[in-house]
Order: C-alpha cells, then sequence, then structure tokens
C-alpha cells in the first residue's frame, strides 16, 4: 500500500509536476532496494485519460482542494 497524504486535484495547476515527483520516488525506491527494472510506469497524460466521466478521479479519491460542492456540479 503506497499513501500520498499530499494529493492534490489532478486540475491543480502542479498536479503533472507533484504525479510525475511521487512516480520517480517510488521508482527510485524500488530500483535501490529490491534492484527492481522500473521502465513500465504511469505518466500523467494516462491517469486523465482513464478517469471516469461520471466518476473523475478527484470525486473517487476526495482529492485536496476539490470540495463536495465541485462534485455535485
Amino acid at each position: 500500500l503506497i499513501d500520498f497524504p499530499q494529493m492534490v486535484s489532478v486540475s491543480h495547476a502542479n498536479a503533472a509536476e507533484y504525479f510525475e515527483r511521487d512516480v520517480q520516488c517510488v521508482r527510485t525506491f524500488f530500483e535501490r532496494r529490491f534492484r527492481a527494472d522500473v521502465s513500465d510506469f504511469p505518466v500523467f497524460e494516462q491517469v486523465l485519460q482513464h478517469q471516469s466521466g461520471e466518476r473523475p478521479l478527484d470525486v473517487l479519491v476526495e482529492a485536496s482542494g476539490f470540495s463536495r460542492e465541485h462534485a455535485s456540479s
């Protein structure tokens, strides 16, 4: 289980930067600790493509900066 407590809305101005930084940190950990080949990893654009129109990612995970008011609109 990986916990990302600093997660922000995918519409946040720095969302892509934060996502890429966090993915790189996880990759580095597994490469160093387990000598894992982490050549297949998600990129921010892929995450956006997999969002459901009915239940956007921000709503599903209750992202920081994304209130219940946004969910109902």
